[in-house]
């Protein structure tokens, strides 16, 4: 075992209720844990108020959704988080929700000891393995607060769970969060119920998943396609990656005292956090899974901070890390529920109740955790072009400026659904105002039904990527779509992207390609675009820029430009065309909006002609 390995042997979760002392009915925490539970009280009290009552089988115990009107078939994964919530504040109304909605888990029950993803419509039994895993850590941080028989039945439906997972769940089931869950759940059911059985097959599960780390970056793969790419990339997607494949992995491996995988863990993690921004959201723009994404995660599973948590004693970078996202899932709570996105509650959407019980789980792992998070400073990232070759992506830090670049062609088989590439950049961030520019789907469309919200009209599904495009004979081709795009590092503060205009078959105008050259400039002050176009059609190519902007935020046209007026700051866009002179670009009417991952934006959109240079800056 390495030195961090026996530091992190003490975060286990079995050692939770020696931090937390007995204060009468509740529990006194650390300090570092209040904020914890405090957002746990809240989603915990929104959950008792959305629970039915009086409605007869198949609804009472279960949490009506008010985006979605219907009770969604994981919801009984909250068993864990109100158990826990019952736990510190001695409120047993907390527990008795937990009882009715594990009842209620019946609706969802095969006989086979699987649960289902839905009541009705839609079979994969897959998701069994989050369901052993909300159980198995309810009565394992939580069983005392149970009466003999309830506790009884619990086990029991555990065992039946566990025996499931135990005999249908290999490494080719489904993508990778799956077998690796399924090694969470059965090191969980070891420790529960005391079989070795469940135990040994978890570290078959948990060797098999070691295969699926990338060479260069160490990044879990497999969220999508096996099989690599046209260009030998593999299928990644970031928000699944720190929302259940590690905090998983790392579960599984704090519970059998596995070091070796704890180790790759921690490493693995060290790399994903490189992909956290300041105010703890996660750039997800380049992933597979992007129609799952949202600022603070993924929309449906069960959120980072018990994972992080599992290595906060040794290093503070993992507390500090799970602190900023916890921040951030505050600000996106409102009336008790967390919404889809920063945007989603003032766009005038409902939140829908699956993003609240599914990360309820992180936050009760979380206060689960029996660690006191280490006090060594946090070291600011290294300023300059940082590439991700696993990935084909790159990110740039430049003063106050963080950019994302990606040209990734891990495609899903539904292209409009999929990430950008084309070398688009996917993610712009300044610190004074937060995010500028952020990917979206190429086109919103429902991917899963059932695990999406709608969208309300037209301007809700409107692509926020930055991209070229050009309409020929009504079919518009754009550079976000294409897969062949080259970018080159030119120095530590420009990128080069050369990229086609390729329609959504990845097909180029019958004419003939139509290439650009786009380049990126950042420097301390301004970000600067140049866009070069193919002669043939330069006049019918535009620069589409969504500036990230809430509705209320002033915009006023100036001379040479636009401002934007933001809190604490003032965005100016200006642009020039190759003679010189201004691009003027009329002041567009309202806000388009894009629920991937949700943020209204300005859509600004300049001809690029024989060339154009934008300038974008913040003061």
């Amino acid at each position: 075992m390495t030195a961090s390995s026996a530091n992190r042997s003490s975060s286990s979760p079995s050692s939770s209720k020696a931090a937390l002392t007995p204060s009468g009915p509740g529990r006194s925490l650390p300090a570092w844990k209040l904020p914890y539970a405090r957002l746990l009280e809240r989603w915990c009290r929104a959950l008792l108020a959305h629970q039915v009552h009086g409605m007869g089988p198949g609804l009472d115990g279960g949490l009506l959704c008010p985006a979605c009107a219907r009770v969604h078939g994981r919801c009984a994964d909250a068993v864990h988080p109100l158990l826990c919530q019952a736990w510190i504040s001695g409120d047993m109304r907390y527990r008795d929700a937990a009882i009715a909605l594990l009842d209620w888990s019946q609706a969802v029950s095969g006989d086979d000891g699987s649960w289902t993803n839905e009541i009705s419509g839609h079979e994969w039994k897959g998701i069994t393995v989050f369901s052993v895993i909300a159980l198995g850590e309810a009565l394992r941080h939580h069983g005392d607060l149970l009466n003999r028989p309830t506790c009884a039945r619990w086990r029991e439906r555990l065992r039946r769970g566990a025996d499931y997972v135990h005999a249908n769940l290999t490494i080719a089931t489904g993508n990778i969060n799956y077998p690796v869950a399924a090694a969470a759940a059965l090191a969980v059911c070891s420790a529960v119920l005391g079989e070795a059985r469940y135990a040994n097959r978890a570290r078959e599960l948990a060797a098999s998943c070691m295969e699926f780390f990338t060479a260069h970056d160490s990044i879990p793969w497999g969220e999508g396609s096996k099989q690599p790419s046209p260009r030998g990339l593999r299928a990644v997607d970031l928000g699944y990656n720190v929302e259940e494949t590690l905090p998983n992995l790392g579960l599984y491996a704090s519970i059998l005292g596995d070091s070796a995988v704890l180790d790759v863990v921690e490493r693995s993690w060290r790399v994903h956090l490189e992909f956290m921004l300041p105010d703890g959201g996660w750039d997800d723009s380049w992933g597979t899974r992007l129609a799952k994404w949202t600022w603070w995660g993924s929309r449906t599973s069960d959120g980072c901070a018990g994972g992080l948590l599992l290595f906060a004693n040794h290093d503070a970078t993992f507390a500090e890390a799970a602190a900023r996202n916890l921040a951030l899932l505050e600000r996106c709570t409102h009336d008790g529920l967390l919404y889809g996105g920063p945007h989603h509650h003032a766009r005038g959407f409902a939140p829908c109740i699956h993003h609240t019980f599914c990360h309820a789980r992180s936050i009760a792992a979380a206060l689960d955790l029996g660690v006191d998070p280490a006090a060594n400073r946090i070291s600011a990232p290294a300023q300059g072009v940082r590439s991700y070759p696993d990935l084909a992506t790159w990110i740039v830090r430049r003063g106050p400026w963080r950019a994302t670049l990606t040209a990734s062609d891990t495609m899903n088989p539904d292209v409009l659904s999929s990430h950008p590439s084309g070398g688009s950049l996917s993610l712009l961030w300044h610190e004074r105002t937060g995010p500028l520019l952020c990917a979206s789907m190429a086109e919103f469309r429902l991917v899963e039904p059932s695990n999406m919200q709608t969208a309300r009209r037209a301007s809700d599904m409107a692509t926020a990527t930055p991209r070229l495009e050009c309409d020929i004979d009504g079919t518009v081709y754009r550079t976000d779509l294409d897969i062949q795009a080259e970018v080159a590092v030119v120095d530590e503060r420009t990128l080069e992207v050369r990229a086609r205009l390729v329609d959504s078959r990845h097909a180029d105008p019958a004419t003939g390609p139509l290439r650009a050259v786009t380049t990126y400039r950042f420097s301390a002050e301004a970000l600067e675009i140049d866009v070069r176009a193919d002669a043939s059609y330069a006049a019918h190519v535009r620069l589409v820029l969504p500036v990230v902007s809430l509705a209320d935020e002033p915009l006023r046209a100036i001379a040479g430009g636009i401002e934007l007026v933001k809190p604490g700051a003032v965005v100016t866009v200006s642009a020039i065309n190759a003679d010189g002179d201004a691009a003027p670009q009329p002041l567009p009417a309202g806000r388009v909006f894009n629920q991937v991952p949700g943020f209204e934006a300005v859509p600004l959109s300049y001809g690029v002609g024989r060339g154009l240079r934008l300038r974008l800056s913040v003061r």
